[in-house]
């Protein structure tokens, strides 16, 4: 039934006023509710490593709840960027593990080096299945 775990319950209204100061509008967002009262299609793409939206706690239980009614594109090793090629996610790593380890002085240089279209590759097998998903209306079965 709830989205956070059981042991930060407790916490939760204080959680929520913390992210409302922040977000306004969109702390609003309740997406089990939105989704259930949602009557059209969708497809809901979720990388399994993401760091920032835990899947576990996120899209597992929205897969549980809805998998009967929407679509679900769940990808491995892509983190919070599943439509990007794992070779941008890769350089992406390196640029910002590289970043850390020059002298602030040389960022400004370093930055103007970089292929920010590498960074930004779309992966073609993701994007595909977003077109067919957009032209058919549903997930072809693999």
């Amino acid at each position: 039934k709830y989205m956070v775990p059981k042991y930060l319950r407790f916490i939760a209204y204080f959680i929520w006023f913390i992210d409302y100061l922040q977000c306004r509008k969109y702390a609003k967002i309740n997406l089990s509710r939105d989704l259930n009262d949602y009557h059209g299609q969708a497809l809901i793409i979720h990388s399994k490593d993401d760091s920032m939206v835990n899947y576990n706690s996120h899209t597992k239980k929205l897969e549980d709840i809805f998998s009967n009614k929407f679509d679900f594109l769940i990808v491995d090793n892509k983190n919070h960027n599943p439509d990007y090629t794992l070779e941008a996610i890769n350089y992406t790593k390196s640029v910002f593990s590289k970043m850390k380890e020059i002298p602030k002085a040389e960022v400004v240089n370093y930055r103007k080096s970089l292929d920010y279209h590498k960074m930004g590759e779309i992966d073609l097998e993701v994007f595909n299945v977003i077109l067919n998903f957009f032209n058919d209306g549903e997930l072809e079965d693999e």
